[in-house]
């Protein structure tokens, strides 16, 4: 690990400027200073790019799309632009705890690890604390990969990966996925490095009417099924069983969303047991029809 390695932090914004100061703050404020912020704007018409310029901070480069771009394209856009050994991301609207970036590098002085990411922490759309994403401790150590085909506790903006391994793959981001191209990429880099974690709060992720992630579900949901089926011949049915359970949980929330409560009911009753606790106590049922 090179302790004075640059660490590239991916930002995709279209029209990001209500907690975009709040997440640039979280960077100026790490203390691990040698970054540099990949500030990738998506054609906004807001008032984004000023907020970014206000900064007058060097470290921060500002990149522009002439058009506006599906997310997945954007973020591959973005990448092309890093220089740095480390690459981090973080989304407008979430922030980082100050050390998130030291607590990870330290983790990269066993060669091994390709990945890092850490434990988040929910909040609301006005900065309250909801709940917090518990991993158990051996979820890297021990069958990693079934363990995140039926938890996906990886938070895209907690993660930190070695440039290097990004290198091996023949692409970043599968642009024939708008939702869940995040998860394919760990899917993939899986087969290249071992994943470790910080087990202390690194990322504040905000959960908000105009989340991306909450757009549709039934467009996750749809490729979700594609995926397993473009992974069916490179899994054990064990595995894609554990993801195929997501899926009816995705269905239960899609369905609660619409108020189609009965349907919602079925698919519950539906769930292992594992998903109906995880359900309960975190509260989802407050979440999502807000109760």
């Amino acid at each position: 690990m090179d302790n004075k390695a640059k660490i590239s932090i991916i930002m995709n914004c279209h029209n990001g400027s209500k907690y975009l100061k709040i997440a640039l703050n979280s960077i100026i404020n790490q203390t691990y200073s040698n970054w540099e912020l990949i500030f990738y704007d998506n054609n906004s018409d807001d008032n984004s790019k000023k907020i970014l310029e206000s900064y007058n901070e060097p470290r921060f480069k500002y990149f522009q799309s002439n058009s506006f771009l599906k997310l997945v394209t954007a973020r591959n856009n973005a990448f092309k632009k890093a220089t740095g050994k480390y690459i981090s991301i973080l989304d407008t609207d979430d922030y980082w705890h100050h050390n998130k970036i030291q607590l990870q590098l330290e983790k990269f002085s066993d060669n091994n690890i390709g990945v890092v990411f850490g434990l988040c922490q929910h909040i609301n759309k006005f900065g309250n604390k909801t709940y917090i994403k518990k991993i158990h401790k051996n979820y890297c150590k021990k069958n990693f990969l079934e363990n995140y085909l039926s938890n996906q506790l990886i938070s895209n903006s907690s993660i930190m990966i070695d440039s290097d391994i990004l290198e091996k793959l023949n692409y970043i981001y599968n642009d024939t996925y708008e939702l869940i191209h995040d998860f394919d990429l760990n899917i993939r880099l899986f087969d290249f490095c071992i994943f470790d974690y910080v087990d202390s709060i690194v990322l504040y992720r905000r959960q908000h009417d105009d989340n991306y992630s909450n757009k549709d579900y039934s467009i996750q949901i749809k490729e979700m099924q594609n995926w397993i089926l473009n992974n069916n011949d490179k899994y054990a049915n064990k595995l894609l069983h554990l993801f195929k359970e997501n899926i009816y949980l995705l269905m239960f929330f899609h369905e609660l969303k619409n108020r189609n409560f009965f349907k919602s009911l079925t698919i519950f009753f539906k769930l292992p047991l594992n998903k109906k606790l995880t359900l309960l106590y975190n509260k989802f049922f407050k979440i999502f029809i807000n109760v």
